[in-house]
């Protein structure tokens, strides 16, 4: 069994939600800022309302987004927006807040 599999329908959203954002941005991989942007934005799931009720202003995490490294112009090689950005290549920060979300979430 695939552990993708074993994940809940919010969580997949919000990985999709996360690479489609680094992937816009040209972000050369997914920082733990768009998992944060994406758990914020999905509707209906607990983490997101917490983050909801901590009034978190959604334009500040936008601008701070905007700020990240993106792909220099001569690496992308195409105008084309394609998810060029897999789950695999996720920054370390990244796999290490899943998987302390995943034990939490398993704890609770």
């Amino acid at each position: 069994m695939n552990i993708i599999d074993r994940f809940s329908t919010h969580l997949k959203d919000v990985l999709t939600r996360a690479i489609h954002l680094a992937t816009e941005l040209q972000s050369p991989e997914v920082y733990p800022l768009h998992l944060f942007y994406a758990v914020y934005t999905e509707k209906g799931s607990v983490a997101g309302e917490i983050l909801h009720r901590l009034n978190i202003e959604q334009k500040i995490l936008e601008q701070i987004m905007l700020n990240l490294p993106a792909k220099p112009a001569s690496l992308t090689g195409t105008t084309e927006k394609t998810a060029q950005i897999e789950l695999t290549p996720l920054s370390w920060l990244c796999k290490t807040a899943l998987e302390r979300t995943m034990l939490i979430a398993q704890e609770n």
